[in-house]
């Protein structure tokens, strides 16, 4: 798609979220530990590499 010469090509744009904190997350106390399992639901370590459940949420260990 090509815009004519005379207008401008460029779009602007803003998101607001108001006072919403984003990428903000609890922390853990040092010695507290988490428990990973894989998609069958088995525990698992944390060397276990693959897609691995943390807190509920899949993750990606490479």
């Amino acid at each position: 798609m090509t815009a004519p010469a005379s207008q401008n090509s460029v779009k602007m744009f803003t998101v607001s979220m108001g006072d919403i904190a984003d990428a903000i997350k609890a922390m853990r106390a040092a010695g507290e530990t988490t428990v990973r399992y894989n998609l069958a639901g088995q525990r698992v370590s944390d060397a276990q590499k693959g897609i691995v459940i943390v807190n509920g949420k899949k993750v990606l260990v490479k």
